[in-house]
């Protein structure tokens, strides 16, 4: 890697920074819209298919090629698309005449995610093309604000029978002691099921898994329309098979996001692991999602993500 481009990226709420090292040892800056969208404004139309355009894009080459165009007045309407851009003279020539007037803004994507938008910007390479070999680092609030704004995917949590309001319950602390009007807790589940199964707290099966229960709840999260799946049980971090069972049954019957207590944080409290679980099925498939856009794009690129911890894994 030791020829190709060296790019780092911030992505934020708003807006993605990018820092860029070229082969030739040049550094390039960059900040886009984490939408992944290019915004600008029409200054005047120079024939049918031409226009004299004010932008910030900071590109010197040709390479909006393909992108489709619209505006906040028709934001349905992406058949418009660009087949020339001039970054010097800033005129941009698109695909068929249009009801852009002098004056209106409009905006231009290729709906790729935003770290791939700043990485073309910076190695000056059009959608029509593959990005060049290049090492990529993404730190990124992706998850911390799929979280914060409830916009995860629709999930079930399964736990031992008897402790289906765990999560509500909590720890039953009151950040505000005195406090008359207490909030209902914030859940990011929708819907709980509670399995007929135990464990020791040795790890001893109890009580075993009951397969017809399984498949019963398999076919009630359809109707559901469940996108993932939590599995929480009672001392599973000392003895896993039935969430182990459970998952694999699950993924058998169509679940592809299912997540397990005892793989993602294996410790003696309940409580803890339950969260986790949540968490993890509640953003996975939006984070999976993510990582793939931007992966499929790449070319022998070296692609690391940065954790909430501050390391980098794959």
């Amino acid at each position: 890697m030791g020829n190709n481009w060296k790019i780092w990226v911030d992505t934020g709420g708003t807006f993605t920074d990018a820092f860029g090292i070229s082969p030739e040892g040049v550094t390039k800056r960059v900040k886009v819209l984490s939408s992944g969208i290019l915004k600008g404004k029409i200054l005047a139309q120079i024939d049918d298919f031409q226009y004299k355009i004010e932008e910030d894009w900071q590109i010197k080459k040709d390479i909006l090629r393909a992108y489709n165009l619209y505006t906040e007045a028709k934001p349905e309407e992406r058949s418009i698309f660009i087949t020339n851009y001039n970054p010097v003279q800033k005129i941009i020539r698109l695909s068929a005449k249009t009801y852009l007037k002098a004056g209106q803004s409009f905006s231009i994507t290729a709906d790729e995610e935003a770290p791939v938008l700043a990485a073309r910007l910076l190695t000056n390479t059009s959608v029509i093309h593959r990005l060049p070999p290049l090492q990529l680092r993404l730190g990124s609030t992706k998850g911390t604000n799929a979280l914060l704004e409830k916009k995860g995917d629709k999930t079930a949590l399964l736990i031992t029978k008897g402790f289906k309001d765990l999560p509500y319950i909590g720890t039953q602390q009151r950040p505000n002691l005195f406090q008359l009007d207490i909030p209902e807790p914030n859940l990011i589940h929708e819907v709980v099921y509670e399995v007929k199964e135990r464990l020791s707290a040795n790890g001893e099966i109890i009580q075993a898994l009951d397969e017809a229960q399984i498949d019963t709840i398999a076919q009630q999260m359809h109707k559901a329309k469940v996108q993932s799946v939590a599995i929480a049980f009672l001392h599973s971090y000392k003895n896993p098979s039935h969430e182990q069972q459970v998952k694999a049954q699950l993924q058998a019957a169509g679940f592809y996001s299912v997540s397990c207590s005892s793989e993602l944080s294996p410790s003696i409290k309940i409580l803890p692991r339950t969260q986790t679980a949540l968490a993890n099925a509640y953003l996975q498939p939006t984070l999976e999602l993510y990582l793939h856009n931007i992966q499929k794009v790449l070319s022998s690129s070296d692609f690391k993500v940065m954790t909430s911890a501050g390391g980098l894994i794959n």
